[in-house]
């Protein structure tokens, strides 16, 4: 495989690849058997081996080149992309296929712009930072409130809020209640 690229605008490439004709041969026949397991020829089972002659009769030349092509590019537009460098932004699109066998195809391919800092031009630039001044009043006013969002209750004396007899049942503790103490009242 041979892969030159040109640039023709400031983020579009047009890549050329080449590939020999009996590497577009294995293509061919790549192309053959992925269409031969799709669909059923007269006289043969979905999935047998179908010759060429037969797939290229049924489904027509320009079908079966396509998908020929489509074999081909999934291989080498990867490798073209690789062994020049380039990182598109989108799939490349065919512009211009001069010869099937020996392949000879251009595609142009979008990249991302480029981009160019000036370090002197960055260093210059100064930003004001307002200085922010938070009253301790608002401060403690907002800590009480997460204090209170997050504080959770237990039972005096118990594991995690509570305490089981030998039974696995919830019982109630026989501490007397101090200052602080959250306390629960079920009035009937």
């Amino acid at each position: 495989m041979q892969a030159t690229s040109k640039k023709v605008g400031p983020n579009i490439f047009e890549i050329t690849i080449k590939e020999s004709g009996a590497e577009m041969e294995k293509y061919k026949k790549e192309a053959v058997q992925a269409i031969s397991s799709e669909r059923q020829f007269a006289g043969f089972r979905k999935g047998d081996e179908v010759p060429f002659d037969v797939v290229a009769r049924e489904i027509g030349d320009e079908r079966l080149m396509q998908e020929a092509l489509n074999q081909a590019l999934q291989v080498l537009y990867p490798k073209a992309l690789k062994k020049l460098e380039i990182t598109p932004v989108d799939m490349g699109e065919i512009k211009d296929m001069t010869s099937f066998s020996p392949l000879d195809v251009v595609l142009t391919v979008e990249v991302a712009p480029e981009v160019e800092l000036d370090i002197k031009k960055i260093e210059k630039i100064k930003i004001e930072v307002a200085p922010v001044a938070v009253p301790d009043e608002e401060l403690q006013k907002e800590l009480d409130e997460i204090i209170t969002r997050s504080t959770h209750y237990h039972m005096r004396g118990a594991h995690h809020g509570h305490a089981h007899d030998e039974n696995g049942e919830v019982s109630e503790t026989d501490l007397a209640i101090q200052m602080g103490d959250k306390v629960m009242v079920n009035a009937v």
